[in-house]
């Protein structure tokens, strides 16, 4: 391997990174099995089982995902040694700020053995897509680690109600997948969190219906259970597909591998609940939005998008009331911390060819 050439001009930010006072909004709602796994055979489940040496299924006991809207107010690259090779001094390096906005789903990861069975599962997290409002994180996700990061807006909006949360995200997309169709920044989707719920109210809802899933976590990700008693897991294994096209035929990839990577988080504090029914999730209509949700969350449109229209300005608008796919929260809750996205490396290459 040879050596990177580092420029600015890559817009890239060198892991480790770090991030303290992060605020993270989580939401776990419910996953089609099905999707899980067509995810997994389609990414994660490449070439022959007994080379690869592992396989990854859904966790049936709990088939869901873990949206989260994290704002980072003040994110790091803890990679000196380049920022002083670029004559950038370390205290300089760390004026980053941004929103991601990502759906992450726990997968467990089998070992293969040479019956063909599958032992020893470990829970890894894969992320199916992520959209930074941060040009830089996107370039950084995407080319450093693999990661499905897209570049959006991610915009805070008038709560309804007081001590409410709500905000909108909004990618540079297509509504229809058409030869004359142009790509507009098109709405992506819409939270709205709810006002938290006071100590009696949420000591009560964990007793009460909010008691089926915490037992469901207990069994299933153990370490997602001590969510109701204010804390978080330590560390998140994030698995990502990284690869790389072939210049001379970009139907094929010179380069795949499954990478892994650590989000830890530390100084968990001000964790609050929210009442999953007050919590209002909306994903937009229109084909990038179908594909996205379709693919990767199992959330198959049953609808064409409306009729258009195209104003002199040359700006789509669509005609009514858009549709949209509303998703269920089982779990709303929020907290602050410090965040570290650290100790990446190569799992497994599936094909690596370098220039002879």
């Amino acid at each position: 391997m040879t050596r990177f050439i580092e420029s600015v001009s890559t817009h890239q930010l060198l892991p480790p990174y770090h991030s303290k006072e992060s605020v993270v909004h989580g939401f776990l709602f419910d996953i089609d099995s099905k999707a899980i796994q067509t995810y997994c055979d389609t990414y994660l489940n490449l070439g022959d089982p007994q080379q690869r040496g592992f396989h990854y299924r859904p966790i049936t006991e709990a088939p869901f995902g873990l949206l989260s809207h994290t704002t980072y107010p003040r994110l790091c690259s803890l990679d000196w040694k380049t920022a002083q090779s670029l004559g950038v001094k370390a205290s300089e390096w760390d004026h980053l700020t941004q929103t991601e906005f990502f759906v992450a789903v726990p997968v467990h990861r089998f070992q293969v053995t040479r019956a063909n069975l599958l032992v020893d599962p470990v829970i890894q997290w894969v992320q199916p897509f992520i959209i930074t409002n941060n040009a830089t994180s996107a370039f950084s996700g995407r080319e450093i680690l693999g990661l499905e990061t897209l570049y959006g807006q991610i915009v805070l909006q008038l709560p309804r109600q007081p001590r409410g949360f709500t905000f909108s995200v909004s990618l540079p997309s297509w509504k229809e997948f058409a030869p004359n169709s142009a790509q507009a920044m098109w709405p992506f989707a819409y939270v709205d969190r709810g006002a938290p719920l006071d100590a009696a109210a949420g000591q009560e809802a964990l007793e009460g219906k909010l008691a089926k899933v915490i037992a469901t976590l207990e069994a299933a990700i153990p370490d997602l259970a001590s969510l109701a008693e204010g804390k978080f897991p330590e560390t998140l294994e994030l698995l990502i597909l990284k690869q790389f096209r072939s210049a001379a035929d970009a139907t094929q990839a010179i380069y795949q591998a499954l990478v892994t990577c650590e989000n830890r988080y530390s100084d968990v504090a001000n964790m609050t609940l929210y009442d999953p029914a007050a919590v209002t999730i909306d994903f937009q209509n229109g084909d990038m939005v179908d594909e996205i949700t379709g693919t990767f969350l199992g959330m198959k449109s049953k609808y064409r998008p409306p009729a258009m229209m195209v104003t002199a300005g040359g700006t789509p608008l669509p005609q009514g009331k858009p549709k949209v796919r509303t998703v269920k929260a089982r779990l709303a809750f929020s907290f602050t911390a410090t965040i570290d996205l650290m100790n990446i490396k190569s799992q497994f290459n599936f094909r690596h060819c370098t220039p002879s």
